[in-house]
């Protein structure tokens, strides 16, 4: 395979791929880079297949194995993946998928994937407005703090501080990121959300609506039934051009949650049925 003799492999009847999944494990970087370029030049499905198989033993981890499919064109290992990915890295795939026919095979999921790229289409239409112009007299905080670049020395001081406002502009290590997310004072939890996108993905519900993307785009795309419906709750409740964005990204993340939910409940009832006819 590293010299494109595919052939040759094809010779060995590798029926269920594990040569090729031992070999690979073997392989050193350059020699896989090379095995995924002689199955990209093969039309043959099963190749493919077995390649796929080789790259979850591999060690890979989910960014290797993503550009490792795509070397190979193989839009059903792709929309496999999909499911251990989180949203944000499903939007890159959208882009490649909106880009390009190449599909998954099976209809069900060539469908999942349409519906996926049609909104995502969608996302590069919205443009982002202006706010509302202040009040008289009245200042956006953050362009307050830029005019006023404060001192280490003042940032401590205001870690101390009981003002929550002074309190927010000094939250920069983790520790005291973490306790500000639980902060009984908006402000605070504002800022800690904003410079830790892990604390934005964790946060629960809040009175405050905070605004951005972040927490969507860490979403898992692999969630569980409780994770759909609630999902699908926003979705069916998102409207107006306000929430454009918001519902375009719920649209992706309901297709592809809801494709794999679908499958294993599907693989269940036919495993039940399984059953019913061995005790039969």
């Amino acid at each position: 395979m590293v010299t494109g003799r595919v052939e040759r492999y094809a010779a060995l009847q590798d029926e269920d791929g594990s040569l090729l999944t031992q070999a690979y494990a073997m392989a050193p970087e350059p020699f896989r880079d090379r095995i995924g370029r002689a199955v990209a030049s093969s039309p043959d499905r099963r190749l493919k297949e077995a390649y796929r198989r080789a790259l979850t033993s591999g060690g890979l981890d989910d960014a290797q194995s993503v550009a490792s499919l795509k070397l190979v064109g193989d839009e059903d290992g792709l929309f496999q993946k999909t499911q251990s990915l989180r949203l944000g890295a499903v939007l890159e795939l959208c882009e490649r998928w909106a880009a390009n026919s190449g599909r998954p095979s099976r209809p069900e999921q060539r469908a999942v994937v349409d519906r996926a790229v049609t909104a995502y289409r969608g996302l590069g239409q919205f443009q982002v407005e202006p706010g509302p112009e202040l009040p008289k007299g009245l200042v956006d905080i953050f362009d307050y703090w830029r005019r006023q670049p404060p001192s280490d020395a003042d940032l401590r001081a205001d870690l101390q501080a009981d003002d929550p406002f002074r309190k927010a502009r000094g939250l920069v290590d983790r520790q005291r990121l973490a306790a500000a997310a639980q902060s009984e004072h908006w402000p605070e939890r504002l800022v800690a959300r904003l410079v830790d996108p892990a604390i934005l993905a964790e946060a629960k519900e809040d009175h405050v609506l905070w605004a951005g993307d972040g927490a969507m785009l860490q979403t898992p795309i692999g969630g569980t039934p409780e994770d759909f419906a609630r999902h699908s709750s926003l979705l069916d409740r998102a409207r107006g051009a306000a929430a454009a964005r918001h519902r375009a990204l719920l649209e992706i993340l309901c297709a592809f949650q809801g494709a794999f939910l679908y499958g294993q409940r599907h693989q269940h009832r036919r495993n039940r049925r399984g059953h019913r006819a061995d005790r039969r």
